[in-house]
């Protein structure tokens, strides 16, 4: 039997392409070179040394004959087919591509649904061709040197599986930048994985793995390669200019921004981390390219795009949201429940929570002027939608504007109104998580929960009510009124995901969210986690003993939520007391 010499794949490839005569002093026979090529391994680090030789040497070393006779002499397919296509990618990168054309002939590496070399005829396809068959069916880190010189060959010839095989694609960076290791980028980043799906890996699945690769390549092009990422941009949006035009036009983190509480505020921390992101990648990117700090702004504001347009690009959930902003602002809401089409069978509740957060958050920030007679008004509710059940049609809306001291807005905006024709058409889970995002907004919004005509004994799927909101969002006025108002709240606690129907977890995975997995949260819980020193000391005055004692289903209690809160320093966490005796408060 044949004695082999096995050789680690790192030592074994350096001396190989160092040359014949490091080869030959490495081997124990001092062989000529490419003679123990049986023990070659295809660990990542050979390829890549391999294709980083071949790209500064302009495939003259190795070249296409070196690496076509290790291919030769090995009788593993897996290595014989590497080296092979390795082969094909020297001779591309020489200009001698009528070589691999020829080897083509006699020989045809593994082909996969992706890829199939042996259909390979024409000379201009075996870059793309060769390097596209190394992603597919091998592991390495495409070297610095390759994405340098062949921008576009990374950008168009990267082939995308939709599965767990796109995680393996990497590209190296180069040293001498930590842009992407920052706190400020990692802080963006997280929002936007927020923003394009909140239940992660749970909705999206592997097909992520898609868009991560591509994100590899945008890091790549932006720091070794900025004007193909100029061109990758330029590209991009010209492909979606062929979407339907829309008066309003607007992108989907503007419309996902008003579908509730948890969507406005992400899309607001995420513009500040936006902000943040861009100033700090302005100077670093006009140092590493050398150029002025208006072009490195308008190149970090490019690749931010680009991130944006890949991660939360919703064509048709575009489309369909910008038609019903459209419909407010021509007809009012009354406009879009009285058009049936709009609506979509399966996310209909869904596009009533949205309607309900465009009027909410676009009522007060509109103009007085112009503002229909409250006879106006009840002429246009009377012409709403009609009630979908005798019981319902027994109540009608009522029209005239409330006593508060809400701010009067004009028609199309009116949230008071949508709420009750909501309540009144079966449609209370949409104005209970309008309602949520009122408590949040920091003005009296939070006054629309007297619009509803009773309190439900559920709020949402998951009974996470205004008041654990209002406190969530620190929001002090809110909390102070709901608990004086509807003090039944102080005591409310949420539900787990482990206690609901089956059919009700699968229609929140499919919106997106992940289910929360932990019960018994409260008013307390949410307020010590974030909330103020005032917020903390009022809830501790006025919330029931029995709610402050209260842990949840993970066994927290107000003491471990009050060190997660970072609003706080240690001294102020320091100075909360926890009573041993019941405290006294105004809530019976």
């Amino acid at each position: 039997m044949k004695k082999r010499i096995f050789w680690s794949a790192t030592a074994l490839c350096i001396a190989a392409l160092s040359g014949p005569s490091s080869l030959a002093q490495n081997s124990p026979h001092a062989a000529p070179a490419w003679q123990y090529v049986e023990a070659f391994s295809v660990e990542p680090l050979a390829i890549e040394s391999a294709l980083d030789h071949i790209i500064k040497s302009n495939g003259t070393s190795p070249s296409f004959d070196d690496l076509m006779s290790i291919s030769n002499q090995v009788t593993e397919s897996h290595i014989k087919d590497t080296y092979f296509v390795l082969a094909l990618f020297s001779a591309a990168v020489s200009q001698q591509e009528s070589k691999a054309i020829a080897a083509l002939a006699h020989y045809q590496p593994e082909a996969t649904y992706m890829d199939n070399l042996s259909e390979l005829h024409i000379e201009e396809l075996v870059l793309s061709a060769s390097y596209s068959w190394l992603v597919n069916n091998r592991v390495f880190t495409v070297p610095t040197s390759m994405m340098r010189t062949m921008p576009s060959l990374i950008a168009e010839s990267t082939p995308t599986w939709g599965s767990n095989r796109d995680g393996y694609f990497n590209i190296a960076t180069p040293e001498d930048w930590q842009g992407f290791n920052s706190d400020t980028y990692q802080t963006w980043r997280t929002l936007l994985d927020d923003i394009e799906s909140p239940a992660k890996d749970l909705y999206h699945g592997s097909i992520r793995q898609a868009r991560f690769k591509q994100e590899r390549i945008y890091h790549a092009l932006l720091t070794m390669a900025p004007e193909h990422l100029k061109r990758e941009y330029a590209t991009h949006f010209e492909a979606q200019a062929d979407l339907p035009v829309s008066q309003s036009r607007l992108d989907w983190m503007s419309l996902w921004q008003y579908h509730g509480a948890y969507e406005f505020h992400k899309v607001e921390a995420y513009r500040k981390a936006k902000t943040a992101l861009v100033q700090s990648l302005t100077p670093q990117l006009a140092q590493i390219h050398n150029i002025a700090s208006n072009e490195a702004r308008t190149l970090a504001d490019t690749f931010i795009h680009l991130m944006e347009s890949r991660f939360i690009f919703h064509p048709r959930h575009e489309i369909q949201y910008n038609a019903m902003v459209d419909l407010i602002e021509a007809r009012g809401w009354v406009g879009v429940v009285n058009t049936p089409d709009v609506f979509d069978e399966y996310q209909r509740i869904e596009q009533l929570k949205f309607l309900g957060g465009y009027l909410l958050i676009n009522a007060y920030q509109a103009s007085e002027v112009d503002i229909p007679s409250p006879m106006a008004i009840a002429t246009a509710v009377q012409t709403s939608t009609e009630p979908t059940s005798s019981a319902a049609a027994s109540t009608q809306p009522d029209t005239q504007m409330a006593q508060s001291t809400l701010p009067p807005v004009p028609y199309h905006y009116d949230v008071k109104a949508y709420l009750k024709w909501l309540t009144n058409n079966h449609a209370d889970i949409a104005a209970q998580e309008i309602i949520n995002m009122a408590v949040t907004l920091g003005g009296s919004e939070y006054q629309l929960i007297d619009e509803l005509k009773t309190l439900p004994s559920q709020w949402g799927t998951f009974n996470k009510t205004p008041l654990m909101y209002a406190a969530q969002y620190n929001h002090l006025p809110a909390v102070e009124y709901l608990v004086t108002h509807y003090p039944q709240l102080a005591t409310a606690t949420t539900t787990a995901n482990n206690l609901l129907e089956e059919d009700t977890i699968y229609q929140y995975y499919a919106w997106g969210y992940e289910p929360p997995k932990i019960a018994n949260r409260s008013v307390i819980t949410y307020g010590f986690e974030n909330g103020s020193l005032d917020m903390i000391e009022w809830l501790q005055q006025h919330v029931p003993p029995t709610v402050q004692s209260q842990s949840d289903s993970a066994g927290r209690s107000a003491k471990d939520y009050l060190q997660l809160n970072d609003r706080l320093s240690d001294a102020q966490r320091d100075s909360i007391i926890f009573p041993t005796t019941p405290a006294s408060h105004k809530v019976q």
